[in-house]
């Protein structure tokens, strides 16, 4: 088995995610968390890609369904 060894700092960054993922997923919409702690949403549209879950946030209340 294969687990991924981040390091704190990183583990950090993806915890600010918390809040948006939830979101995304009351949403439905697809996304994945990539190293280091950037968020790829995909949509009928394509892909976005966002540095910080404020930047995300803004796209989530620009955007939902």
């Amino acid at each position: 088995m294969i687990f991924p060894d981040f390091t704190h700092e990183v583990q950090k960054r993806c915890s600010t995610y918390t809040e948006v993922k939830r979101k995304l997923r009351q949403m439905g919409v697809a996304y994945a968390l990539m190293f280091p702690a950037r968020l790829r949403v995909t949509t009928a549209h394509g892909a976005q890609f966002f540095q910080s879950p404020e930047e995300a946030m803004t796209w989530i209340e620009h955007n939902a369904p």
